[in-house]
């Protein structure tokens, strides 16, 4: 996106930008029209270094979750084998517990399970 050409058009991007952030949502179509009243000539452009800041934005959080879920995820097969070792099979409603769970309840399930004799001593009774 190139750089406002005057003042104005600089307080119009941050307004702008202001807007995006605000908790209160704004639509796109509301600020193209705003945009196409008060900047025809760089409306669009503008439009597009939203967008495009949007969707990294949208791309990041997107990988964070996937990367923490992955993480829960290899954590949970290694508190599973951990307990398989130690107690012996894990019951199918268990493991679908364990794998629904979030990271610092495994965490805590893998330290009571590194010395667990029982399912119960690790994740108390139903």
């Amino acid at each position: 996106m190139s750089k406002p050409t005057n003042i104005h058009d600089a307080y119009v991007v941050q307004i702008l930008a202001y807007i995006g952030k605000s908790p209160v949502p704004v639509s796109p179509e509301a600020l193209r029209e705003a945009l196409q009243r008060l900047m025809p000539d760089h409306a669009e452009e503008i439009m597009r270094g939203f967008g495009q800041k949007y969707l990294d934005e949208g791309i990041a959080i997107g990988e964070a979750r996937g990367e923490a879920r992955g993480k829960a995820e290899g954590e949970a097969r290694v508190l599973v084998r951990l307990l398989e070792r130690r107690i012996g099979a894990v019951p199918e409603a268990l493991r679908a517990r364990i794998f629904a769970a979030d990271q610092a309840s495994i965490e805590v399930w893998f330290d009571r399970a590194i010395e667990a004799t029982e399912f119960e001593s690790v994740f108390g009774r139903n």
